[in-house]
């Protein structure tokens, strides 16, 4: 979290544990922002565990799955769907 607080593209690696910095503070607010139905898309690293995310939101009532991984040079993406259910 050090580098949260540095100068230009070194502050963009501040992701926290699991690198989930931001992420852990948007998924709370996300009923809040989406209407019945919404749907939201995250490129996630594999170090965020896409898994994990779409199990957490499944008890806040969302549907949700990996949609697709891929490797882009050193890094492994993965594409997150998550559906509001209410």
């Amino acid at each position: 979290d050090s580098e949260v607080h540095l100068q230009g593209v070194a502050s963009a690696w501040a992701g926290g544990h699991k690198g989930r910095r931001v992420i852990d503070r948007l998924l709370p607010q996300l009923r809040g922002l989406l209407s019945p139905r919404g749907i939201v898309y995250m490129v996630t690293v594999s170090e965020n565990d896409p898994g994990g995310i779409v199990q957490d939101m499944q008890s806040q009532g969302f549907q949700g799955r990996v949609l697709m991984s891929r490797q882009a040079d050193e890094e492994f993406l993965s594409i997150v769907r998550l559906q509001a259910q209410w």
